[in-house]
């Protein structure tokens, strides 16, 4: 594109997304794949701690997601979203939530982006951003240590811009 002696190549590395919270936690997963990395450099905005959460089984993860949305709802935030490693966990995490009178909205393939509660796969959330964000099952089973399974949930957490909350049954994952 630039074929003279002028070429450049540059990195972006300042960071005006994330909480400081958030882009150390994302950094520290990228840091489990064999890839060459180049952190950023998130402006001085802190937040909350990224919070973690162990659940005992699918019920219990339920559970936990729906006092973390309770939260956000509660501080406020107009977009939340719940990112599942797949459109069928997805789709399971939506339907354990259906108990609840608040309306959580699946976002398929082809949907249109909407304000609220959306429970989507990670696929879809690439390029977009949320008040807050709770990542579904990050369990050993969900994301082994492997680089695609590194980009993905590094994908996922940085979605979030003020807030992240990690749920997981059974062992957390090693990329965290």
């Amino acid at each position: 594109m630039l074929p003279d002696r002028y070429d450049y190549f540059g990195l972006l590395k300042k960071s005006y997304r994330n909480t400081i919270e958030i882009s150390n936690f994302a950094t520290d997963i990228l840091r489990h794949g064999t890839f060459p990395i180049y952190p950023c450099e998130p402006i001085i905005r802190h937040g909350n701690a990224v919070d973690i959460c162990k659940s005992m089984g699918m019920s219990d993860l339920s559970d936990k997601i729906r006092a973390a949305l309770s939260s956000f709802n509660n501080k406020g935030y107009d977009t939340v979203a719940v990112i599942c490693k797949d459109v069928n966990e997805a789709d399971a995490i939506r339907n354990a939530l259906a108990m609840e009178p608040t309306e959580y909205k699946l976002l398929k393939p082809g949907d249109d982006f909407v304000r609220g509660v959306l429970v989507l796969p990670i696929e879809l959330s690439k390029g977009l951003e949320f008040d807050a964000v709770i990542v579904a099952d990050a369990s050993k089973n969900n994301y082994p240590l492997d680089d695609n399974y590194v980009k993905l949930l590094y994908v996922a957490a940085t979605r979030a811009l003020h807030e992240l909350s990690v749920v997981y049954e059974g062992d957390l994952t090693g990329l965290i």
